[in-house]
């Protein structure tokens, strides 16, 4: 048995850090119960609409960010960077423009960093 986590029981985790039903969570998303308890159960596969909800939803893009920052506070530039990048992508996504101000300030101050490093 692999002791590598699946994407179902991620998600799962990542609902309960949250205190979500999974009820709750497919209302949120838009989708059925049943759908969501066969992806943590790893039955089945999110659509693209569905991971972007989830994601929205799960506060993927607030991980990220925390992430960038952290990998910028340790000197990983090259990593913070791609990381602000995924962040922003999400956050426009959303229409955060707070988020999206931030992921920028981020890339800004790495900015010189990963160009006088890589």
């Amino acid at each position: 048995m692999s002791t590598e986590e699946t994407f179902g029981q991620w998600l799962k985790q990542r609902r309960k850090a949250l205190d979500l039903t999974q009820q709750e969570l497919a209302q949120r998303v838009g989708c059925a119960t049943i759908t969501v308890q066969k992806i943590e159960a790893n039955e089945r596969r999110p659509s693209k609409q569905v991971a972007a909800l989830l994601a929205e939803h799960l506060g993927i893009a607030d991980v990220l960010h925390n992430l960038a920052h952290l990998a910028q506070a340790q000197g990983h530039y090259p990593l913070a960077a791609r990381l602000y990048q995924e962040s922003l992508a999400l956050y426009s996504k959303q229409g955060n423009e707070q988020g999206v101000a931030r992921c920028c300030a981020g890339l800004a101050a790495v900015e010189g960093q990963v160009d006088g490093d890589g």
